[in-house]
């Protein structure tokens, strides 16, 4: 299951797979099609909490930290 957050134009989702992480990229560019929104990839970070801290998915930068709206998450 796909869970999420938001709160004005910050978004964090919290996936446990890959396939999820791609699946939920799928929807967000469907969303751009029909609405104009989109997702700014030089402003989105990933991170990893397993063996795959240096995967390649979806053109977003992934790090050993991140901040989400205002908190701090490191694996």
């Amino acid at each position: 299951p796909l869970k999420i957050t938001q709160l004005a134009d910050d978004t964090t989702l919290f996936v446990s797979n890959e396939t999820d992480i791609v699946n939920a990229l799928a929807v967000i560019d469907k969303f751009r099609e029909v609405s104009g929104l989109y997702l700014n990839k030089n402003k989105t970070e990933g991170l990893w909490l397993n063996n795959l801290v240096n995967a390649r998915i979806g053109g977003i930068k992934w790090s050993k930290q991140i901040k989400a709206l205002g908190i701090w998450f490191r694996n």
